[in-house]
């Protein structure tokens, strides 16, 4: 007569399905939120790049830092 035996209410999954989408959807924000943090960093190049820009290094450390930078297999080929 009351619905017993038959499985929880009908609310009661629904209650539990907005929890679970609230928990996701804040899980999803600070993954999100780290992320961005660091594309906000610049990178040693673009450092590198304002110092030049800025005068604060000669064209001849700018290359010779931007190779060091730019080397592929981290190797220092200067002797």
């Amino acid at each position: 007569m009351h619905g017993f035996g038959h499985g929880p209410p009908i609310w009661i999954l629904l209650i539990m399905l907005v929890y679970l989408l609230l928990l996701a959807g804040i899980g999803i924000y600070l993954i999100r939120y780290f992320l961005k943090g660091s594309k906000n960093q610049k990178s040693a190049l673009d450092i590198l790049n304002e110092q030049l820009a800025k005068g604060e290094i000669s064209e001849d450390d700018y290359d010779r830092l931007k190779r060091k930078i730019t080397d592929k297999d981290g190797e220092n080929h200067e002797k």
